[in-house]
């Protein structure tokens, strides 16, 4: 699992989408792998910092995805 938050963009392209707020600031990647092969991946760009419930989200989305 990672996460980061603080994240900044300084492209020039992107100035409209960073003006109106709409510009995620962290994420939350989580990564299942078997061996070096990887199985699943889970990636969500986020407007404020991870919480714990973004974490626990994540884990409830593997399990649906993967066990129902």
């Amino acid at each position: 699992m990672s996460k980061k938050s603080g994240i900044t963009c300084n492209s020039t392209h992107n100035y409209q989408t960073k003006a109106i707020g709409e510009f995620p600031s962290s994420y939350l990647k989580l990564q299942i792998n078997r061996g070096s092969q990887l199985v699943y991946s889970y990636y969500i760009d986020l407007k404020e910092d991870v919480k714990e419930s973004d974490i626990k989200n994540a884990f409830f989305r593997v399990r649906d995805d993967l066990f129902k």
